[in-house]
């Protein structure tokens, strides 16, 4: 992918879990209209396992925001890879909650928590 380059859409289906080989990936989430700035992912980070794992489109935008490599570990492999092994899905419900948490523990999210409220 080239820099600007949409990797993963709104609203569109994953192909499968998006693991970064190099390159830097930046994810938005849409608001009035705008794409806001989440996070930024680097080599060896994953995403779209939320949305294979809850079989929803995706609501956040993953655009390459350099020069990127990404292998797609397609829909059906990553299911039979759960399936097949609980070790593998431990390990991917792990990071995905420790990211998640990461996320969710920063300032900046108390800050957006407290102005909604």
């Amino acid at each position: 992918f080239n820099t600007g380059d949409v990797i993963l859409d709104y609203k569109d289906e994953p192909r499968g879990i998006y693991v970064i080989i190099f390159g830097t990936v930046q994810c938005f989430r849409k608001s009035s209209n705008a794409d806001v700035y989440i996070d930024q992912m680097n080599i060896a980070e994953t995403f779209g396992e939320l949305w294979l794992l809850t079989d929803m489109p995706s609501t956040v935008k993953f655009v390459a925001a350099n020069p990127s490599k990404i292998r797609v570990i397609d829909r059906t492999t990553f299911n039979e890879f759960l399936d097949k092994d609980g070790t593998i899905a431990r390990k991917v419900y792990k990071r995905f909650t420790n990211r998640l948490l990461k996320r969710l523990l920063t300032p900046q999210h108390d800050i957006k928590k407290s102005k909604v409220s």
